[in-house]
């Protein structure tokens, strides 16, 4: 069976996690950590203190790209997700999202780190798509300089915009529901619909 290497801090909420290695895991604040939560199952995996390889400070996500391979640095070599494309997590990371594509978050986009998430075309056709059971973005307190923009975010739960948090530029459709800002993060040039 392969093995996944997962970088930053891992929770688990359900489901099953299976033949990887999980390194460098700390907490929203760099705080060293194990795996956290109980509900799930995890096999055949091992905690380790590996530093994540350096990585180059652009990714790609296209939900349609036919050779993902990490990095993701190139559009020719997109991941076909957001998540994959932020970890390992590292401040000044800038993951360019595919012009008039629905990318699903596929589970909450935490950002811990000073990244940027940017659209590359018209933000009302390319999408940050949640599963309307929570928040699509959550912008951790260790994220000060980090941004969303060029996007439609949609289908959140709640939204809480609370803290130290900028929206500038942006419009709310049906009152969305997308987005937690934890005293840190940007949002803008979006549309936030439910």
């Amino acid at each position: 069976a392969p093995v996944h290497k997962l970088y930053g801090a891992v929770r688990r909420a359900g489901g099953t996690i299976t033949d990887c290695v999980i390194s460098n895991n700390v907490d929203a604040f760099g705080h060293p950590c194990d795996v956290v939560g109980t509900a799930g199952t995890m096999t055949g995996c091992t905690l380790t203190d590996e530093t994540p390889p350096e990585r180059p400070l652009v990714a790609f996500v296209n939900p349609a790209s036919a050779n993902p391979v990490y990095p993701y640095d190139t559009p020719e070599t997109a991941a076909t997700n957001i998540l994959d494309a932020l970890n390992p997590q590292v401040d000044g990371l800038t993951v360019h999202l595919a012009a008039g594509a629905v990318h699903p978050a596929g589970g909450v986009i935490a950002i811990r780190r000073n990244v940027t998430l940017i659209g590359d075309g018209d933000r009302e056709t390319t999408v940050v798509k949640g599963n309307g059971k929570g928040y699509v973005v959550y912008f951790y307190p260790t994220a000060t300089n980090a941004l969303v923009a060029g996007v439609t975010i949609r289908d959140g739960l709640c939204d809480s915009p609370n803290g130290n948090s900028f929206v500038d530029t942006c419009y709310t459709l049906g009152g969305g529901g997308n987005i937690r800002f934890d005293k840190a993060g940007t949002v803008s040039n979006c549309v936030i619909t439910a």
